[in-house]
């Protein structure tokens, strides 16, 4: 067996896990055993499984468009996620923020106007201190 080969069928079943937890939730979460799920708790799993379609997506694309491929992925993911999270209000300006920095800096390093060890740095220093401003406010 070749890494390719275990690349891609570790890409396939993200890809397959993420749209059948994004498309029936619920389903996917009583086949382990769970019941109920709360509007909040089906609205996290589907943000995850976007994640997961995301990292798929990844690892299927080529070494050289892989950063891109990863951001322009989730600058998509994102923004399918806006109308889901609209039923807890969340501020509009942060979502359209992230949508936009992943989408601008994939397109970026799609050109070659920025590496992909620039986009990923500039994407790292971005995303740390926000995820610590969140875990500690």
């Amino acid at each position: 067996v070749s890494n390719d080969q275990l690349i891609n069928a570790m890409a396939a079943i993200n890809i397959v896990q993420g749209m059948t937890g994004w498309l029936a939730p619920k389903s996917t979460m009583s086949s382990y055993g769970l019941k109920e799920m709360s509007g909040e708790e089906v609205a996290f799993l589907r943000i995850l499984m976007g994640i997961n379609v995301v990292s798929g997506v990844t690892l299927m694309a080529d070494e050289s468009n892989a950063v891109n491929t990863c951001l322009t992925a989730w600058a998509l993911s994102t923004a399918a996620n806006v109308p889901l999270l609209e039923s807890f209000n969340p501020p509009k300006a942060p979502l359209m923020g992230s949508v936009a920095v992943f989408g601008i800096l994939g397109e970026l390093a799609r050109q070659g106007k920025l590496s992909d060890s620039v986009a990923f740095n500039i994407l790292s220093c971005l995303l740390v201190p926000l995820s610590a401003a969140e875990i500690f406010t």
